[in-house]
């Protein structure tokens, strides 16, 4: 089974890197866009990201723009790389305490994890006024036990 996990651990490495690299690009782009607002509006007052480091509104110049989106890009990258790491250690020991459960354990994670996930999609879509919902095969679950 550890070839399995030999195997999966570059795709999984690639995706989390790709995952990040994408979300620090997108963080910079949508930055790059609040502060050229913020330029063009000519606005005096003082605002602050995350309620405590302060924006100052200037005028980017485009090797300003393209460091940001690349500095921003790697590092979403590296986060990304950090996460997989940790998340690949998690599963590995989340997959050992796995195995040496007893059946009876597996059976009740299994079916706590689907009444966990099902749940409250259902109560979640049949309590919305107007909406049509679906009916599970639970006793007391469904639109009609609202």
């Amino acid at each position: 089974m550890a070839a399995s996990g030999r195997r999966i651990r570059p795709l999984m490495t690639l995706l989390f890197v790709a995952l990040g690299a994408y979300t620090g690009y997108f963080l910079a782009n949508e930055y790059i866009s609040v502060l050229d607002s913020l330029s063009k509006s000519g606005t005096s007052e003082e605002l602050t990201l995350f309620w405590v480091i302060p924006i100052v509104a200037t005028k980017l110049t485009y090797a300003e723009k393209t460091l940001l989106s690349i500095s921003l890009t790697v590092v979403g990258a590296l986060l990304g790389f950090v996460i997989d790491r940790l998340t690949f250690q998690w599963a590995t020991s989340a997959r050992t305490k796995f195995e040496a459960m007893d059946p009876h354990d597996k059976i009740a994670l299994f079916a706590g994890l689907v009444l966990g996930l099902v749940a409250p999609i259902d109560l979640t879509v049949n309590h919305v006024p107007g909406s049509a919902g679906f009916i599970l095969p639970f006793p007391g679950v469904g639109p009609g036990f609202a």
